[in-house]
C-alpha cells in the first residue's frame, strides 16, 4: 500500500481516516492520509464506504487520537453527520473528530450542524490543520 512507503512510529494512538457509508470517492482522503504519514503521524486508513457500526468497532478497539471523515455529496454528508454523532456519544476515551470533502466546500449544500473540526478544501490544508489540532509534533 502507498501508506507503507512511509515509515511511521507505531507508538501512540493512530489517526483513523474513513469515508462514511455509501461514499465511494476516497482520493482526497487518501491524499490526506499520505500527507499525515509523511509527517510521521501513525495513520489507519479504512477507505471508502465504511458502515458506521464498523467504524464504531474500530474506534472502540484502536482508541484513535483523531477520526477524520470525508464526504463528497449532500447524501453522504448526512451519513457523516450521523456517524459523528454516534462517535461523539461513545464512552471516554473518545477521539477528536474532523471532517472534509467536497460536500463541505459548498456551504449551500453542507449540513448546518456538524460535530468536529473542518479541515479545509484540500489535502495539504487538512494535514496542516491536523498538525495544529493535535499539537504539530507526531508522537515518538
Amino acid at each position: 500500500s502507498l501508506l507503507q512507503v512511509y515509515e511511521t512510529p507505531r507508538r501512540g494512538s493512530p489517526i483513523v481516516l474513513a469515508c462514511p457509508a455509501e461514499e465511494q470517492h476516497e482520493i482526497g482522503l487518501l491524499l490526506v492520509a499520505l500527507f499525515l504519514a509523511r509527517r510521521a503521524w501513525p495513520v489507519l486508513y479504512l477507505g471508502p464506504n465504511v458502515p458506521a457500526d464498523d467504524l464504531r468497532t474500530v474506534v472502540q478497539h484502536v482508541q484513535p487520537r483523531l477520526v477524520i471523515l470525508s464526504a463528497t455529496t449532500e447524501e453522504t454528508a448526512r451519513h457523516l453527520v450521523e456517524t459523528t454523532e454516534m462517535l461523539a456519544a461513545l464512552a471516554e476515551p473518545r477521539p477528536r473528530l474532523a471532517y472534509g470533502g467536497q460536500a463541505f466546500d459548498r456551504p449551500s449544500q453542507a449540513p448546518r450542524t456538524m460535530l468536529g473540526t473542518y479541515l479545509g478544501p484540500d489535502a495539504r490544508t487538512a494535514a496542516d490543520r491536523t498538525d495544529a489540532l493535535l499539537g504539530a509534533v507526531p508522537p515518538t
